[in-house]
């Protein structure tokens, strides 16, 4: 940072403000650092480029120069798009652990993520799933990795409700299939109520997208200027849009329970699978995102 005096007007004064690239730069910006290495010529930029939104050049350099690493530690000397998307995984994600689980609590864990899988796929309007994993990261059992199709710099009432239900998809469909639920690993239930709760809290206290009409940033407000009564009626709005948000996930689920069993029997056998296969499992039933349109 500049002492504010060289900041004064006639000096540095002027600031310049670089946006995090487009798709279009970011499949330059894969075409120039992958030019810096032995790559296989059929990877597809295009589609690493769809799937490093946000990214800023120095992660897409990051990832190509983590992706040669994996080469040569598997003793090839090209990079190929597997090594790629390891690279996204190791550095988004964190380093794989294949932790010791007992078979139930394997097929838990398949089926915590298998129902955030399908509820993302078939309800976000703006995210797409990219990986879901029963292998062990930084404490979580399994992960499912979305990202949004593309750059968004709002987000609409409708996906923040898909965020919601994406959330809650883990724990309902433990319950529908074992009548219990578990804690998680990590705090992997936790983690997850949490990041409902906070939103289910902002969409009602500061964007007015409760269905109340009481509008306004709630959340600007000291605690002690807001009645009683406004809390209560915002609480409870909040919790309105959770056990409505709690329904719908647990219909859609129990709708679609056949393409559930599927991807967890896909997820025991690989532990692991990619976009093209949740793709295909999808299209198996007739769902896919190229069948339905």
């Amino acid at each position: 940072d500049l002492d504010d005096a060289l900041k004064r007007p006639g000096r540095f004064d002027r600031k310049l403000y670089i946006d995090r690239p487009n798709l279009e730069g970011r499949e330059h910006l894969f075409q120039y650092y992958l030019s810096k290495v032995k790559y296989d010529k059929a990877i597809d930029v295009g589609r690493l480029a769809r799937q490093a939104v946000y990214k800023t050049p120095a992660d897409i350099m990051n990832i190509i120069k983590e992706s040669a690493l994996i080469a040569t530690r598997n003793k090839r000397d090209v990079v190929t798009h597997k090594d790629i998307s390891d690279a996204m995984d190791r550095i988004d994600l964190g380093i794989k652990h294949h932790k010791s689980m007992s078979p139930k609590e394997r097929e838990m864990t398949a089926y915590h993520e298998a129902g955030h899988a399908v509820l993302l796929y078939l309800i976000h309007p703006t995210d797409d799933v990219f990986k879901v994993s029963i292998i062990s990261r930084k404490g979580m059992l399994g992960v499912v990795q979305h990202q949004p199709k593309e750059e968004l710099h709002t987000k609409s009432k409708e996906a923040l409700l898909a965020n919601i239900k994406v959330s809650l998809a883990g724990y309902v469909s433990e319950k529908i299939k074992y009548s219990t639920t578990s804690t998680g690993a990590g705090g992997g239930a936790q983690a997850d109520f949490g990041k409902a709760m906070i939103t289910a809290h902002a969409m009602v206290w500061a964007f007015g997208m409760g269905d109340s009409g009481m509008v306004g940033d709630y959340s600007m407000i000291p605690q002690t200027e807001i009645s009683d009564s406004t809390k209560e009626r915002l609480n409870m709005e909040t919790q309105n849009i959770m056990q409505r948000c709690l329904k719908e996930t647990e219909d859609l689920l129990k709708k679609e329970w056949p393409i559930v069993e599927h991807m967890v029997k896909e997820l025991l056998e690989k532990q692991e699978l990619e976009y093209d296969d949740v793709e295909k499992i999808f299209e198996g039933f007739g769902k896919g995102k190229a069948t339905s349109k």
